[in-house]
């Protein structure tokens, strides 16, 4: 999205759950749109990010995974801007521990 100062905006974000054993499992992702994505994970009919994100919207209900928007980043361009998402979402998958 383009913020009022004409700059070009984006957020990494996370849903969570804590599961019956008490472990805490972590989705990380990042979006230029949030509306448009918060929008898709909303909607139960589509798939959202791949199969192990969906399993846990299957399994635990989308109302039990709590959102955390991690960082909102501006840049000047739009390039600028995705290769700073990917670098943050790739340091806050490390930072929760998401792969595992």
């Amino acid at each position: 999205m383009i913020n009022n100062n004409g700059d070009f905006e984006g957020i990494v974000y996370r849903y969570y759950v804590i599961d019956a054993d008490g472990r805490e499992l972590s989705y990380i992702g990042q979006t230029q749109n949030e509306k448009k994505r918060r929008y898709s994970w909303n909607s139960s009919k589509n798939g959202y990010g791949g199969p192990r994100i969906n399993d846990a919207r299957r399994s635990y209900g989308l109302s039990a995974l709590k959102y955390v928007v991690l960082e909102t980043v501006v840049a000047k361009t739009k390039d600028e801007l995705k290769k700073m998402l990917d670098d943050l979402e790739t340091y806050s998958i490390r930072l929760f521990d998401s792969i595992n």
